[in-house]
């Protein structure tokens, strides 16, 4: 039997109808060499009943875990902790796969199956599956890029559809800091800061978004998490995505360290620390210009 070298996982709470939508399109899929992991982050809508009600007919293997409710990221360390698979694909429970995705990842493996440069695959996400998420200005269909790069050439921004090899993620899980949310970029840019990745410009995933989850709500959940969404900038400052970008958010980070006491254990940077310091004392320096320094 062919091993199914791709593992898509699925984080999940309280979704079971979307749940049901993501399970009829991963049924329609051309390529049904996967498996599909569903962690449950302590779901109460019974959508433990619905996976076990499926499992058994499904035309792919499907691997459920429940979870006491710990967040995304949480879950998402649980699930690259119980995958075999050679690569990790990540479909949240309110998006789907067109019926093309599976296969078509399986033959961008093989143009980065060797590459130890290249972490994985990076595809793109649509409202529909001809309107991007985000930048529509990539001027190329595919190939290997750094992502810094592509965010300072191109400016890059929108959610992406990514695999990754899982020996990669193996060694680079999320932190956990007791709180419930922990941003993507946390563990992506860390990754892209150390590996190329292989860009896909073509829509792979159909997402929706919607007034409960994380788009709608960032301000809020950011401030319920101030240590992740902290750590997160610290790690975004590493990065070499020019000027403009790095200055808005090493802004940020001077912000979230002077109004979260608890995320000053983690540090700052040395570049930061000298704008903590530099940009008040320069601000009282020119309302206040010692006299006896200027003779004229």
């Amino acid at each position: 039997m062919k091993k199914n070298r791709i593992t898509v996982f699925t984080p999940t709470f309280n979704r079971k109808d979307k749940l049901k939508r993501l399970y009829f399109h991963l049924c329609n899929q051309t390529n049904l060499n996967f498996v599909w992991l569903i962690i449950d982050d302590g779901s109460t809508d019974h959508t433990k009943e619905f996976v076990e009600e499926i499992t058994s007919k499904a035309p792919f293997t499907i691997k459920y875990i429940w979870i006491e409710n710990h967040g995304k990221q949480y879950a998402t360390n649980i699930a690259i902790d119980n995958t075999t698979s050679d690569y990790f694909a990540f479909v949240d429970s309110d998006d789907y796969y067109l019926e093309s995705t599976v296969n078509v990842l399986y033959e961008l493996i093989d143009k980065i199956d060797s590459r130890k440069d290249v972490s994985g695959i990076c595809a793109r996400r649509g409202y529909d599956s001809n309107t991007f998420v985000g930048s529509s200005n990539i001027n190329f269909t595919e190939k290997t890029v750094n992502m810094d790069y592509m965010i300072k050439k191109y400016n890059f921004h929108g959610d992406t559809c990514r695999m990754y090899k899982t020996a990669i993620l193996k060694a680079n899980k999320y932190p956990y800091y007791g709180e419930k949310f922990i941003p993507e970029d946390l563990l992506y840019s860390k990754i892209d800061m150390m590996y190329d990745i292989y860009f896909y410009n073509k829509i792979l995933s159909i997402t929706e978004y919607n007034n409960e989850g994380y788009t709608k709500n960032q301000r809020r959940i950011y401030n319920e998490n101030p240590k992740g969404y902290y750590n997160a900038l610290n790690q975004l400052s590493l990065s070499k995505r020019g000027f403009s970008y790095l200055l808005k958010i090493e802004i940020i980070i001077i912000i979230w360290y002077l109004k979260y006491p608890e995320v000053r254990k983690f540090g700052i940077n040395k570049k930061i620390r000298f704008m903590l310091v530099f940009i008040p004392g320069y601000i009282l320096y020119k309302l206040n210009r010692p006299s006896f320094l200027f003779n004229n």
